[in-house]
């Protein structure tokens, strides 16, 4: 719910984890799993962000760039 207005084509990986980072760090946004902040976070974050994308991607919800050249 969080992630998807995010995926606008504006933000590399980096980016859209630090935006969610950025939401857990503020209460926006909550994990299930216990989360340090810091580089721990940032990690897990990155991890879960991956998953998601290949959630998204594998619904045909997202596609490549490549595909609309």
């Amino acid at each position: 719910k969080r992630l998807l207005p995010l995926l606008d084509g504006t933000r590399d990986r980096k980016m859209l984890t630090d935006a969610l980072v950025s939401m857990v760090e503020g209460g926006e946004l909550r994990l299930e799993e216990d989360n340090d902040s810091g580089e721990l976070l940032e990690v897990n974050v990155s991890k879960l962000l991956e998953l998601c994308l290949a959630n998204l991607a594998g619904s045909g919800l997202l596609m490549d760039d490549s595909v609309i050249r």
